[in-house]
């Protein structure tokens, strides 16, 4: 916006969500009566912004990892923001395993960093991780080695396409490239090898709905020969394929509700993903963990082409302390060809319900604990019949 433009309260509120997405900083703009044109029909935009300081500092541990490769894991993060004064932010994030599960030498030990800058309705996005995991496997006679390195880089344009006082659409277009590596004993596996990268479009929208708020994304992505990619061997025999269509969505609604004097918060969230031709196991659908149907170790999960899942929760506040309880059942189901050949899956549906408790502690410290148990699961399923979970984190 530039001196003698038509005021349009749209490109100030996207100017105000530009300058508020740097979590460091307070912006606000205000309208005022012209100094320089007394005339009427001029105003003057004044910006008010403050910077409490151009960095934070994320320092956490949980118990998400599985007992092969490490239970406990480690994360240290440092976030640099508005680091060219564009309204930028960077991550620099680093994770390890702090021990637990299986005996033997185990571990993972990996990193990601990100960098995103808006300007004006446009927002450019890079990304790039990488990842090394090893665990002992017992074998008849002697243990063996067995461990593995990935790595993947992305890149995403996106553009708000419309937005109003009660909603707002996105689109975004971009690409990845990933490859990944199993060795035993330090050989190589090469059938294991796999490079794959591909372009991906999608749209967002955001809906405000009197007190609720529902999101959505639809994301369309595809595998191609870009970088040198190479066809998974098992495409000789028709059991998975890497240059194909991916459909995927994703909704969330959020409703805060009350009974009697209790504030309460319904959450629903809902995922799925369609494919017309059977996937390599990075590409598949996963359900039985904390991140998808809860109340399951996450030890197996079931993994197919196709698939979606249901999360409900309802959370309300611990009389006045700054703690909420929350309670959820979640549901979810594979299918495709995957998950009957070339090895049949135990089952294609799992139900699990959670209840947990999450806030704050001297305003850095956040945490979250919880216990789950599965409601429904296939015969010969392993899994524990109390799965318990944790999270704590300090933030600067």
């Amino acid at each position: 916006m530039r001196t003698g433009d038509i005021l349009n309260i749209r490109d100030i509120e996207q100017g105000l969500e530009n300058f508020k997405r740097v979590p460091t900083v307070e912006a606000d703009f205000k309208i005022k009566p012209s100094e320089q044109r007394k005339e009427p029909g001029y105003s003057d935009l004044e910006l008010a912004w403050q910077q409490s300081k151009p960095y934070r500092i994320h320092l956490g541990i949980d118990d998400a990892g599985s007992d092969s490769t490490g239970k406990y894991q480690g994360t240290a993060t440092l976030s640099l923001d508005h680091l060219f004064t564009a309204n930028d932010l960077f991550y620099g994030s680093y994770n390890h395993d702090l021990g637990g599960g299986d005996s033997g030498k185990r571990g993972t030990d990996g990193y990601y960093l990100s960098y995103s800058i808006p300007l004006k309705y446009w927002m450019l996005s890079t990304s790039y991780s990488q990842s090394d995991y090893n665990q002992t496997v017992a074998g008849a006679s002697e243990s063996y080695s067995y461990s593995g390195k990935s790595k993947l880089i992305g890149a995403d344009l996106s553009r708000v396409l419309y937005r109003d006082a009660k909603r707002k659409t996105t689109a975004s277009v971009g690409g990845w490239y990933r490859e990944s590596q199993n060795f035993i004993n330090d050989v190589e596996i090469e059938v294991q090898r796999r490079k794959t990268a591909g372009w991906k479009a999608s749209v967002d929208h955001t809906e405000y709905l009197a007190n609720a708020t529902l999101n959505g994304n639809v994301t369309y992505k595809r595998g191609t020969g870009a970088f040198n990619a190479m066809r998974a061997p098992e495409e000789e025999f028709g059991e998975a394929y890497t240059h194909v269509g991916i459909l995927q969505a994703n909704a969330s609604l959020q409703v805060p509700f009350k009974v009697g004097k209790q504030s309460l918060q319904y959450l629903a969230e809902w995922r799925t993903q369609h494919s017309q031709k059977p996937l390599t196991p990075q590409d598949r659908f996963s359900i039985g963990n904390r991140y998808t149907v809860r109340g399951f170790d996450g030890e197996q999960t079931l993994l197919a082409d196709n698939g979606f899942l249901v999360r409900n929760e309802i959370s309300g506040s611990m009389f006045r302390l700054p703690m909420q309880w929350y309670s959820g059942i979640d549901y979810g189901e594979v299918g495709g060809k995957t998950a009957h050949e070339p090895n049949q899956l135990l089952g294609t549906s799992l139900m699990g319900a959670v209840f947990g408790l999450r806030g704050q502690i001297l305003k850095s410290v956040s945490y979250d604990v919880f216990v789950g148990t599965p409601l429904k699961k296939p015969e010969h399923y392993r899994t524990d019949n109390v799965t318990t979970g944790f999270s704590l984190n300090w933030m600067y």
